[in-house]
């Protein structure tokens, strides 16, 4: 039924963008952009204020701040049908439970995709500046591809545990993000090395003066694989856990136990 997929997207917005975690959500994005805002205006000089994003790329859209809101989507999207508003649907139409899912994941990935985009060029053009516009742009590549394969990584989780806040900020904290930088091969087990990687191949100028003041510093080394070697792990991954999720929810009973 094609119209599954569309449906649910349309309950997925209605039932989870105006609930509490959309807004804390919202709060901390634009506390992100607040920050990255104030500090290039007090910024002395282009390389600090390009510095400043590139900073923001490896630590929001490619950090803690884009798995923190993925978490929150992604849970929401594999969420009980009672809580996703899904229920009545299920019960009165014969409708395909894995395009049910699918149907909201597509609209958990669209809004944080949009959230997470708009934070990109609200920074990027108070640090980088309009000078920097095209990588700024460019940017938004890696943002979209971390944006699914992230939704896909806690929507999966979501199916797997109950408590799958806590779980995912386990797996956030103490697996994907601290390992993602260190020297030594276990950053390759990691979902968030190949979108660094992503991230340093597309948005970052070579040719610019500043970009390679900060890459003889070290501080970006780390992240030496290639950026189409990154998309295509990255494009895997995200299969990968589309369709591990997707028949999980297939086989996952329908749950109409009310929240109390």
């Amino acid at each position: 039924m094609p119209a599954t997929a569309p449906l649910m997207a349309r309950l997925y917005l209605d039932t989870v963008v105006r609930t509490k975690r959309t807004l804390i959500v919202g709060l901390v994005l634009v506390l992100v952009a607040l920050l990255f805002a104030v500090a290039g205006i007090l910024a002395q000089g282009p390389k600090e204020r390009l510095g400043l994003y590139y900073l923001f790329l490896f630590g929001g859209p490619a950090g803690i701040v884009l798995q923190f809101c993925a978490l929150f989507f992604g849970a929401a999207a594999a969420a009980d049908e009672v809580e996703n508003g899904t229920a009545v649907y299920l019960l009165s139409r014969p409708l395909s439970r894995p395009l049910t899912f699918l149907g909201r994941l597509a609209a958990a990935w669209g809004v944080l995709a949009v959230l997470m985009s708009v934070l990109n060029l609200l920074v990027g053009l108070f640090t980088g500046g309009p000078t920097h516009l095209h990588r700024i742009l460019l940017a938004e590549i890696p943002i979209l591809v971390g944006c699914g394969v992230y939704v896909a990584l806690f929507s999966l989780l979501a199916l797997l545990v109950r408590n799958a806040l806590a779980v995912g900020a386990v797996v956030s904290l103490l697996w994907d993000f601290p390992l993602s930088s260190v020297p030594i091969d276990l950053h390759l087990l990691t979902l968030r090395y190949p979108l660094l990687c992503l991230v340093r191949g597309v948005a970052m100028d070579y040719e610019d003066p500043d970009y390679q003041a900060l890459w003889s510093s070290g501080m970006y080394r780390v992240f030496e694989q290639s950026p189409w070697t990154s998309f295509v792990v990255l494009l895997l991954a995200f299969a990968a856990m589309t369709v591990v999720a997707t028949r999980l929810s297939a086989r996952r009973p329908v749950n109409l136990r009310q929240t109390q």
